[in-house]
């Protein structure tokens, strides 16, 4: 008679070698990924951006070398986000691929994608009472799911129909952590867009991430084909939910060259000074009071900072100490020495 340790020396080298294999074959399916393609892709959208955003803005700083660091920043923050965006948006073909699922049935891909995609959801949003329902249709998709396998249950034993379900459960958790990335450096996760234009932005993509995984997943073609198109696929839509023409501006912002918005400074006497003088033209005031003074102590600017390089900053000005500036006014480059950013106190809990 076996005991059950004999039996566990038996069957531990056979369980080893399955994971190996699975390994193995995870590696083979990510290893097909363009790195090199993409790097050099990513590379030449960097510094052609940063030109394009230098161009939009009339100006052209001195010091070079900064501007190459500042295109090496955008190059590796594109190849990371690319890269992270198509492994993990495209996670349901891969894991097909990788887990050698035989002719998936196309009704159990859409529905595990789902069942995953509202599992995060019910996770994540804040409301119990809509958190219940999402839940509630994780549920539902995923006794959808389990239905489709189980009519194949003949040509499936039981450890093939495990990865038939986790492969596109697991992957729509993945293809929404994909959209949400996308959704958040493209911009369109910004305050400036209602919570509506996002969902249903966000909720569009997803749609589409899913019915590409499906047609991937049911290609027999290896995944050096498949990858390509899904990181083309990744790049034009982040390309068109960041409107094109505002696309180096995101890439500006993104690596600190530009901050968003209009910001608060504070700047000693000197700089302080050389503003005032220089907006002494175009400056607007209440004629009812006096000209605020720049002071020894603090001076507060609210400008938007278009350029934050080395020792210099150009601002387009908004107000001096509470003295509104014109928007004709010329915009100012001033040094780093003295000049402080200021920002709101952090709501998140320490």
């Amino acid at each position: 008679m076996i005991t059950g340790r004999e039996l566990a020396n038996i069957t531990a080298p056979v369980a080893y070698a399955n994971g190996s294999a699975l390994d193995r074959r995870f590696a083979d399916v990510f290893k097909q990924f363009p790195f090199k393609l993409a790097a050099t892709i990513a590379v030449a959208a960097g510094w052609v951006l940063l030109h394009m955003y230098v161009a939009s803005i009339d100006y052209v700083p001195h010091d070079l070398l900064a501007l190459v660091g500042y295109a090496g920043m955008a190059s590796a923050w594109l190849l990371v986000l690319w890269i992270l965006t198509t492994l993990v948006m495209f996670g349901p073909a891969a894991a097909v691929h990788a887990y050698e699922v035989d002719n998936p049935p196309i009704p159990a891909l859409f529905a595990g994608q789902a069942a995953g995609a509202l599992l995060l959801a019910a996770v994540a949003w804040p409301e119990k009472s809509i958190q219940f329902w999402l839940a509630i249709g994780s549920g539902v998709f995923a006794g959808l799911t389990v239905l489709c396998l189980a009519k194949e249950s003949p040509r499936r034993n039981l450890p093939n129909m495990f990865l038939a379900f986790f492969a596109p459960v697991g992957g729509g958790l993945s293809a929404v952590l994909g959209v949400l990335i996308l959704v958040q450096a493209s911009g369109v996760g910004q305050p400036q867009f209602d919570t509506g234009w996002r969902l249903a932005a966000g909720g569009a993509v997803l749609l589409l991430i899913f019915r590409i995984n499906v047609w991937a997943a049911t290609r027999r073609k290896r995944m050096t084909i498949v990858w390509p198109l899904c990181a083309a696929v990744v790049a034009v839509l982040f390309v068109l939910m960041t409107k094109w023409w505002y696309v180096p501006t995101v890439i500006a912002m993104q690596i600190g060259l530009k901050l968003p918005g209009v910001t608060t400074l504070s700047v000693n006497r000197a700089t302080c000074d050389r503003l005032m003088a220089v907006t002494e033209r175009t400056r607007t005031h209440n004629d009812a009071g006096p000209v605020p003074q720049c002071s020894e102590a603090a001076n507060y600017v609210t400008a938007e900072v278009q350029l934050r390089w080395g020792a210099r900053w150009l601002l387009s000005l908004r107000t001096i100490n509470g003295l509104q500036i014109s928007d004709t006014a010329p915009r100012v480059v001033v040094p780093d020495d003295g000049t402080f950013l200021l920002l709101p106190t952090s709501t998140a809990p320490r």
